[in-house]
C-alpha cells in the first residue's frame, strides 16, 4: 500500500459507480499504527469501510444488501480449480470440478449460517427489520429492509459484515413493441432451425429445466399447458401459498411444465412508487403490470397455442410433425424447447416498476458469444388465458438462445457447459447484418452469428481457441512498437465422430484494421486441416500488425457518438474463423469461431533532464514518437511532466484473472502533480493536474474502476475536494470518461474536465485535471496549498482491509505543494486560456523545465508520463517509471575562481602563459554566465582555467603575490554558516597559513605557490551543510560531472524503486521551493464519493 517512509493517510472512499448493482462509497477506519505519528495525515472520521455513501446519509428505513465475509461458493470453486492450475493436478477435469463443487456446495452452506448469525445481529438492533432473501453463490450476503442508523451500528460492531450497501432499483423493461415491425415470433423457430431440429433431431428440450429470472410466471397460460381462463389466472393471483401445493391452483396449470419458483418480491414491492418493502411467498405468479417473465418463459420454451387458443401441447413425435406453416396458423408459436420444464423466480411487484432484487437471482450467470432473433417477437401475455403480445429487445433473444441451448443439453447430457457453449457458437453459421444487408456485424457486438439449433444439435465436433472456456481466439490487448508484431494461436478441432473430417480453413475479417492481418494454416502450413476422429487436432492462427499502417479505427457498425458525446472506443480488430468440410458427411458441418485483438500503438521514448542553471532546466525527449497525423484516427504520443509528488511499492496482485488484474490495475506505484499557474497572468485561470500510474494496466475507467485523488486546499487539514473518474450523466451512462471535482462542503460538482481517451481503455495511467478557480483561488490569491492523496476503487476490492480501495498513496505533510508556485513547472508562459499541460513526445523535444523562486531542502524530480507509451499488459509487465532527480547546475566553486582570476595582471607574466590564460579565463566566463551551461560544461571550464593559471609564468624573478592574494580575497565572500564545522575548520586553517605569507615580505615564490594551491584545495574541500541552498552566482561546493544512470544525493528520498522499469538518470544540483501552509497536527477529513451527484 502506501510507502512506508511516510504517514500513511488513513483509508479514502470507496465508490462504485455500478449502474443498478451494488453503488455505495465505503469509510475506512484510521490505520491503527498511524494513531502516535506527530506528522499530519488525512483521516476519515471513526466510522469503519463498511457502509456506502448513500447509507452513511440516509435516515430512516431503507432497503440494503449486507454482504458477510463468508467466502461465496463461486469464490471457493474457482480458487479450488485455480490451486488445481497452479499444481498442475493429475486429477481428471472432471474429478477436479466435482471435487470444487463439493467445496463450493459446503461454502454455501457456511455463508449462509453466516448471514443467519449477522441477521439475528441485526434484529438485536433493530428489532423491526426484515429479511428479503440471502445469497450464497455468487456473493455472500443477505438483502434487508432495516433502519439506517441500526445497519451503521452493525457495520461497526459485526466482524462477520464485509460492506453494507443501499439497493438501488432496476425498472422493469418496457413491454411494448416500438419497432413498429410486423410480429415475427411465427417465424423464430425457423429462423433459428427449432422446428428442423424438432422434426429431424427429435430434440424438444424433454428432461432440461430452464429458470427464468424476471416478473414471473402465468403458468395457467395456454403456452404452458394451463387452463387458459383469465378465471384462472385470477384464482392463482389471489393466492401467496406454492402453485404446486395449493389444491385450487395445481389444478389450473401443467405440473410437468411448471417445476416450481418463488415471489421475492410480493405483490405491492416497487420501490420507484416508495413500497421498498417486499413480501415474499411462494407463488410466482406474473402480475398484471409484469407480462415480462411470461413473455420470456414463451419464448425460451412455450407450448405454443393454435388458433383456436387451445395449448399446443403435444408429445415430441407430435412436434415433429410440426412445419413452419403449421405455426403460421397458430395464434403464438411455440418456444424453441417446447418440452423443457420451467422455473420461475420473481423479483419484480405485480405492477412491474423496478426492484432492487436481482442480486439474489443473478447468484451465478453465463453467456454464450452469439445472437438470436430479438425484435417483434409474439409470445404469451400474462393474464389474457391464451392471448398474445409484442416485445422487442434483448431479453427476447436470451430466452431463443437458452432454449436451443436445452435443444443441445438433451441431445448431450454429457456435455459440459464449456461444451454447450461451444456448440451454440460454432455453428452460428448466419451472419447478422446492417439495416441496409451489406455489412455483417463483428465478433464483439453478435459474437460468432445467429444460432441455428438443428447445427448445434448435430454438430460432432468442437472448435476452440487456446482458451477452452471462452472458445473465443482471443490474442488480448497489443502494444505495438515500431518494429511492428507477430503472435500464433494454437486451435483445436475436438473430433467426436468415427470418421475423419477434412476442413478447409479460411479468415474473413469483421472488422478490419489498416496494418493488422490474420492467416491461418493447417496440415503442412496449407489452408487445410484433417480433424482425425476420436482425438483433437490443432492448426495455427497467426496475426501480423505493421505498426506504420496501425490506426484508431472504430467498428463501422458503431456510432461516431453516444447520446451527444464523441465515442471512446477501443480498435477491435477481429473477424471469423471457418472450418467448412470438404466433403459433406451428414454429421459435418460448417464450424466458426471467433478471432479477436485490440492493437494499440506505442512510443518508445526516454527523456533526459539536463540544467539546473539560473532556475531552469531542459527535459529532452529521444526515441520513436507518434503523430499520424489526422488526430480522429492517428495515434499520437504526448509528454505530461509532473513534479513526482509519491511513489508506492508494488503490492504484489496476481493472476490474470478479473478480480487479480482488476487489483493489480489499481495498485499505485507513482503519482505526479503540475499546475500551469506559473504560466499564466492570471493564475487562477491554471490547470491543476494529477498524474496516476498503476502496477497494471484497467480494462476501462469508470462503473466498477475509479481513480480518485482527494485535497484540501485552505490549509486546514480537511478534505475540501476530490477529483474523480465520471461516466454518466443523469440516467444516461456513456463509453466516454471524464474528471469530475466535487466540492466536499456542498456535495455539487464545481468543475469537469475531459480525460483523453488514450487513458480511458487499457492503459494503467491516467491524468486528471481541474480548473484552479474552480477551487476558489483568484488572481489575486497569494499561496495556493494543496495537501493531497490519490486512490484507487473496484468492485474487486471487496475484501480489502479499506473496503472496495485497492490502493492509496500520498497524504502525509510531505504530499502537499504551492499550486501558485510549485516546486517545478514546464513549458513557457503563456498570456491566456488554462496554459499548456502535455507536449509532443517525440524524438528531439525540448520542455523547459523552471524551479520555484525560493529554494528548499528537498530535491524534486520530475515524472515524465508517456501517453500512448508501453503498458504493462500482462502478469510479468512492469510500468515504466521514467524519473529524474532535478538538481541545479553548481557554478561557485567556478565564480569563485574566476573572481580571483580577475585581479591578475597581465604586466606580471610572460606573453605565452597570459595567452593561454587569457583564453581559459575568457571561457570560464562564457560558461558562467551561461544560462544553458550544462554541469560537465561548469566543471570543465574550471578545470582548465586552473590550470591555465597554475601555468602562470612570472615575467620577472621577484616574486608574485597577485594570484595568492586574488585567491585570499575570493575565499573572504565564503560563509561559515554554509559549510559543516570540519570541512571550515580546515579551510580556515589553509586561510590562515595563506594571509601568514600575503604578509611575510620575505616568502619566497614557491612558499607563495604552495599557500595558494593549498587554499584552493580546502576550497574544493568544504562540504555544505545538509539543506544548505545552492544558488547560481554564489560560492558553493564545487559541482561533481554527473555519471549516466547515477543518483543524486537525495534521489533515495521516496523510497526504493527496486522492480520497477525505468528511464533516465539523476541530474546533479539541487532542487527550488515546496511551499507548504498547513496547520500542523491538524487531521483532513476526506470527502466521500456521492452516490448520486445530479446536475
Amino acid at each position: 500500500m502506501a510507502n512506508k517512509q511516510w504517514p500513511r493517510w488513513v483509508a479514502a472512499v470507496a465508490a462504485l459507480a455500478m449502474a443498478g448493482s451494488l453503488p455505495g462509497t465505503a469509510l475506512a477506519a484510521p490505520a491503527q499504527g498511524d494513531a502516535a505519528s506527530t506528522t499530519p495525515t488525512l483521516s476519515t472520521g471513526n466510522l469503519k469501510s463498511k457502509v456506502s455513501s448513500q447509507l452513511q446519509q440516509a435516515k430512516g428505513e431503507v432497503t440494503a444488501f449486507i454482504q458477510t465475509t463468508s467466502p461465496s461458493a463461486l469464490e471457493r470453486k474457482n480458487s479450488v480449480l485455480k490451486n488445481f492450475s497452479r499444481q498442475r493436478s493429475a486429477l481428471s477435469t472432471l474429478k477436479q470440478r466435482a471435487q470444487s463443487a463439493q467445496a463450493a456446495t459446503q461454502s454455501a452452506k457456511t455463508a449462509e449460517k453466516t448471514s443467519v448469525n449477522v441477521f439475528s445481529q441485526l434484529q438485536s438492533l433493530d428489532s423491526s427489520a426484515k429479511k428479503i432473501y440471502s445469497t450464497s453463490y455468487a456473493l455472500s450476503g443477505v438483502a434487508v429492509r432495516a433502519d439506517a442508523a441500526s445497519l451503521r451500528k452493525l457495520a461497526e460492531q459485526s466482524g462477520s459484515v464485509a460492506h453494507i450497501t443501499i439497493l438501488t432499483p432496476k425498472k422493469a423493461l418496457d413491454t411494448t413493441n416500438g419497432s413498429g415491425e410486423a410480429p415475427a415470433n411465427k417465424n423464430n423457430d425457423q429462423l433459428v432451425n427449432a422446428v428442423k431440429t424438432w422434426e429431424q433431431a427429435g430434440k424438444t428440450g424433454k428432461g432440461v429445466n430452464i429458470a427464468v429470472v424476471d416478473t414471473g410466471l402465468d403458468y395457467t397460460h395456454a403456452d404452458f399447458g394451463g387452463a387458459g381462463t383469465t378465471e384462472a389466472y385470477q384464482t392463482a393471483l389471489n393466492s401467496t401459498a406454492d402453485p404446486l401445493a395449493d389444491p385450487k391452483v395445481s389444478k389450473l396449470l401443467d405440473k410437468t411444465k411448471f417445476k416450481g419458483g418463488y415471489d421475492y418480491a410480493g405483490a405491492t414491492y416497487n420501490p420507484n412508487a416508495g413500497n421498498n418493502n417486499p413480501t415474499p411467498d411462494a407463488n410466482p405468479i406474473d402480475g398484471q403490470g409484469g407480462h415480462h417473465g411470461t413473455h420470456v418463459a414463451g419464448t425460451a420454451l412455450g407450448y405454443g397455442v393454435k388458433a383456436d387458443g387451445t395449448s399446443g401441447k403435444t408429445d415430441t413425435a407430435g412436434y415433429q410433425k410440426l412445419t413452419a406453416g403449421d405455426i403460421a396458423s397458430w395464434k403464438i408459436g411455440p418456444g424453441a424447447a417446447p418440452e423443457a420444464g420451467i422455473y420461475s423466480y420473481k423479483v419484480f411487484g405485480d405492477n412491474g416498476g423496478t426492484t432492487d432484487l436481482v442480486l439474489e437471482a443473478l447468484d451465478g450467470t453465463a453467456k454464450p458469444d452469439v445472437s438470436a432473433p430479438g425484435v417483434g417477437i409474439v409470445s404469451a401475455s400474462a393474464g389474457t388465458g391464451n392471448s398474445d403480445e409484442i416485445m422487442s429487445g434483448t431479453s427476447m433473444a436470451t430466452p431463443l438462445t437458452s432454449g436451443v441451448a436445452a435443444l443441445v443439453r438433451q441431445a448431450r447430457p454429457e456435455y459440459l457447459a464449456n461444451v454447450v457453449k461451444a456448440q451454440l457458437m460454432n455453428t452460428a453459421n448466419h451472419d447478422v447484418l446492417t439495416a441496409d444487408r451489406k455489412t455483417a456485424y463483428g465478433p464483439l457486438r453478435v459474437g460468432s452469428g445467429r444460432i441455428d439449433a438443428l447445427a448445434a444439435v448435430n454438430n460432432n465436433v468442437q472448435l476452440a481457441g487456446e482458451d477452452n472456456e471462452a472458445i473465443t481466439a482471443q490474442f488480448g490487448v497489443i502494444p505495438v512498437g515500431k518494429d511492428g508484431y507477430t503472435d500464433k494461436q494454437t486451435m483445436q478441432l475436438v473430433n467426436n465422430t468415427d470418421h475423419d473430417i477434412t476442413y478447409k480453413l479460411t479468415y474473413s475479417a469483421r472488422t478490419p484494421v489498416p496494418g493488422v492481418t490474420y492467416s491461418v494454416s493447417g496440415d503442412n502450413g496449407g489452408d487445410t486441416v484433417v480433424a482425425k476422429s476420436g482425438t483433437s487436432t490443432s492448426f495455427r492462427v497467426k496475426i501480423s500488425i505493421d505498426q506504420s499502417k496501425l490506426t484508431r479505427t472504430r467498428d463501422a457498425t458503431q456510432s461516431a457518438q453516444v447520446a451527444g458525446k464523441d465515442r471512446q472506443y477501443v480498435t477491435d480488430a477481429s473477424g471469423i474463423i471457418t472450418a467448412t468440410p470438404v466433403t459433406q458427411e451428414d454429421d459435418a458441418t460448417t464450424l466458426r469461431v471467433p478471432v479477436t485483438s485490440v492493437p494499440k500503438a506505442i512510443s518508445e521514448t526516454t527523456t533526459e533532464l539536463s540544467g539546473f542553471n539560473n532556475k531552469k532546466g531542459t527535459l529532452s525527449v529521444s526515441g520513436h514518437g507518434l503523430d499520424q497525423g489526422d488526430t480522429a484516427t492517428g495515434y499520437h504520443s504526448e509528454l505530461v511532466p509532473f513534479v513526482y509528488g509519491a511513489e508506492d511499492p508494488v503490492d504484489g496482485y496476481t493472476g490474470n484473472g478479473d478480480a487479480a488484474r482488476s487489483l493489480a490495475a489499481g495498485d499505485i506505484r507513482a503519482i505526479g502533480y503540475s499546475s500551469t499557474a506559473p504560466q499564466l497572468s492570471d493564475p487562477s485561470q491554471g490547470l491543476l493536474s494529477f498524474g496516476i500510474i498503476t502496477d497494471k494496466t484497467w480494462s476501462h475507467l469508470g462503473n466498477n474502476f475509479i481513480p480518485d485523488v482527494i485535497f484540501d486546499v485552505d490549509g486546514d487539514m480537511k478534505a475540501d475536494y476530490m477529483i474523480s473518474v465520471s461516466t454518466t450523466e443523469g440516467n444516461t451512462q456513456y463509453d466516454t470518461a471524464w474528471a469530475t471535482t466535487t466540492s466536499a462542503t456542498t456535495g455539487k460538482v464545481v468543475d469537469e474536465e475531459p480525460i483523453d481517451p488514450a487513458y480511458v481503455s487499457d492503459s494503467n495511467q491516467v491524468v486528471l485535471s481541474v480548473k484552479l478557480s474552480a477551487l476558489g483561488f483568484t488572481k489575486d490569491t497569494k499561496v495556493a496549498p494543496i495537501a493531497y492523496m490519490a486512490q484507487i476503487e473496484s468492485i474487486y476490492a471487496a475484501g480489502a482491509k479499506d473496503q472496495y480501495i485497492v490502493d492509496t498513496a500520498g497524504g502525509s505533510k510531505d504530499d502537499s505543494f504551492d499550486a501558485y508556485h510549485p516546486a517545478l513547472w514546464f513549458g513557457d508562459s503563456a498570456t491566456e486560456g488554462n496554459g499548456t499541460v502535455s507536449f509532443p513526445d517525440e524524438n528531439g523535444t525540448k520542455v523547459a523545465v523552471h524551479t520555484a523562486d525560493d529554494s528548499s531542502e528537498t530535491a524534486p524530480k520530475v515524472l515524465a508520463l508517456h501517453k500512448n507509451g508501453f503498458f504493462p499488459n500482462i502478469e510479468t509487465d512492469e510500468p515504466v517509471i521514467d524519473a529524474h532527480t532535478v538538481k541545479n547546475i553548481d557554478k561557485a566553486l567556478l565564480e569563485t575562481l574566476v573572481f580571483a582570476a580577475s585581479k591578475y595582471q597581465e604586466s606580471n607574466y610572460t606573453a605565452d602563459s597570459w595567452a593561454a590564460f587569457k583564453k581559459a579565463f575568457d571561457a570560464a566566463k562564457k560558461v558562467l554566465d551561461s544560462d544553458t551551461a550544462t554541469q560537465q560544461q561548469v566543471n570543465d571550464a574550471y578545470t582548465a582555467l586552473r590550470t591555465a593559471i597554475n601555468g602562470l609564468v612570472n615575467a620577472t624573478a621577484k616574486p608574485s603575490k597577485d594570484k595568492l592574494k586574488a585567491a585570499v580575497d575570493a575565499a573572504a565572500k565564503l560563509k561559515e554558516s554554509d559549510y559543516t564545522a570540519d570541512s571550515w575548520a580546515a579551510f580556515v586553517k589553509a586561510l590562515d597559513a595563506a594571509k601568514a605569507v600575503l604578509a611575510n615580505d620575505n616568502a619566497t615564490q614557491e612558499e607563495i605557490n604552495n599557500a595558494t594551491g593549498a587554499l584552493f584545495k580546502a576550497e574544493e574541500a568544504l562540504v555544505k551543510k545538509a539543506g544548505t541552498p545552492t544558488n547560481p552566482g554564489k560560492p558553493s561546493q564545487p559541482g561533481v560531472p554527473a555519471k549516466p544512470g547515477a543518483s543524486g544525493a537525495n534521489s533515495g528520498q521516496n523510497g526504493s524503486n527496486a522492480g520497477v522499469a525505468k528511464t533516465g538518470a539523476a541530474v546533479t544540483g539541487i532542487s527550488g521551493a515546496v511551499m507548504l501552509l498547513l496547520a500542523a497536527g491538524a487531521t483532513l477529513v476526506i470527502i466521500r464519493r456521492r452516490d448520486a451527484v445530479r446536475r
